[in-house]
């Protein structure tokens, strides 16, 4: 099911010409400076990741009866599809207290066999930095177990005698049977207000939590496709007030009556995991 999500933002008259400086490189390698608009590109910035949000966390709101839970002042039912995390299958939301590498390789393999050839079986790990530094080490351990002397690309950091260093962090791995991880940073994950449930290790528990997808092909077609509908998927229009994009209005036409122009935005869209049995999260279990 789609959902329609909208957003407006009122950009005041003297916030209108606040400019955004912007540099970048082009081919040549020489610097080009450009122009923007400060408020705008927030608004931009802000509207992108709550589709974002709600592509990922959105829940069905249909009950059981086939009404919807959720209506709109004037009456009308505000339908709510799935998120993609709600997508997965229930019965591949693992809880766990201590992890480790073997473990993830177990459910990898779950989410592989009579799934997905071997040359086909890649997967991301979308979690918090807590989660990333949890994959890292577990890695780390693994690799002292078969090389307890170290890779020398992480032991070539600075120079001299009196200026050595060590690093080198570990987001990819390749396991058993053709399968490979590669881990992402999840900021949402890390979002103070929305986690709140402290973890004994330190942060919350949320910071742990890794959601494995397969961002493969199923039956030929993307595990993962964003739909819409066909030319309303992302709208965007100005309503001017005293002020338009372009500028102030001297003797000008105006559609509101605010000291700035109006910024609106619409768009209806849906996410689709093709196969639930595909992806997986593994959920830190802690008890107070």
């Amino acid at each position: 099911i789609f959902s329609t999500l909208s957003k407006e933002q009122i950009v005041p008259g003297n916030m209108a010409n606040r400019p955004l400086l912007i540099k970048m490189n082009v081919g040549d390698g020489k610097p080009v400076t450009v122009w923007t608009k400060w408020q705008d590109v927030i608004t931009e910035l802000q509207w992108r990741k709550e589709k974002a949000n709600q592509l990922f966390f959105s829940k069905f709101n249909q009950k059981s009866d086939g009404t919807f839970v959720n209506k709109s002042s004037n009456g009308y039912v505000i339908k709510q599809g799935a998120g993609l995390r709600q997508q997965i299958s229930p019965s591949y939301k693992f809880y766990y207290t201590t992890l480790t590498l073997d473990y993830l390789n177990e459910v990898a393999q779950n989410l592989s066999i009579n799934i997905l050839p071997e040359d086909q079986r890649e997967f991301l790990i979308m979690t918090g930095e807590r989660g990333m530094f949890l994959f890292s080490k577990l890695i780390e351990d693994k690799v002292a177990v078969f090389n307890p002397i170290g890779d020398e690309r992480r032991l070539g950091v600075g120079s001299g005698i009196d200026n050595l260093g060590f690093g080198g962090q570990y987001r990819q791995f390749r396991g058993y049977n053709g399968i490979k991880f590669t881990v992402m940073h999840m900021p949402e994950y890390d979002d103070v207000v929305d986690n709140r449930l402290p973890h004994p290790d330190g942060g919350y528990t949320e910071n742990y939590r890794m959601t494995i997808m397969n961002i493969g092909t199923s039956n030929g077609e993307p595990n993962i496709q964003k739909m819409g509908v066909k030319g309303r998927t992302d709208l965007k229009w100005y309503i001017p007030g005293s002020t338009s994009p372009f500028g102030p209005q001297y003797n000008g036409m105006g559609a509101t009556g605010v000291d700035g122009y109006e910024i609106k935005y619409l768009t209806t869209q849906s996410i689709k995991l093709n196969n639930p049995l595909s992806a997986a999260e593994l959920i830190p279990s802690v008890g107070y």
